[in-house]
């Protein structure tokens, strides 16, 4: 990141941002070095990726769900 940015300190980054702020500022400095067309990630790649994350979440919260309903019907009886 310092040859980058020029204030990204180890310890400013350390101490002064957040994980997200820095992989943001990382990619931004990939975008500049490298070209936005020579990145390796493709916007729709990142948007597919993101789509597979927000169904697997679904599916997560899914399964929780039926979790909690089983042992709900454990504790309670079918309702």
């Amino acid at each position: 990141m310092g040859m980058m940015y020029a204030w990204a300190t180890k310890e400013y980054l350390l101490w002064e941002m957040s994980i997200g702020q820095i992989v943001m500022y990382n990619n931004y400095g990939k975008e500049i070095q490298l070209g936005v067309q020579n990145n390796h990630i493709s916007k729709a790649r990142i948007k597919e990726l993101k789509e597979i994350r927000d169904r697997m979440k679904q599916e997560e919260e899914l399964a929780k769900s039926e979790e909690r309903k089983k042992e709900y019907r454990a504790k309670y009886g079918d309702v």
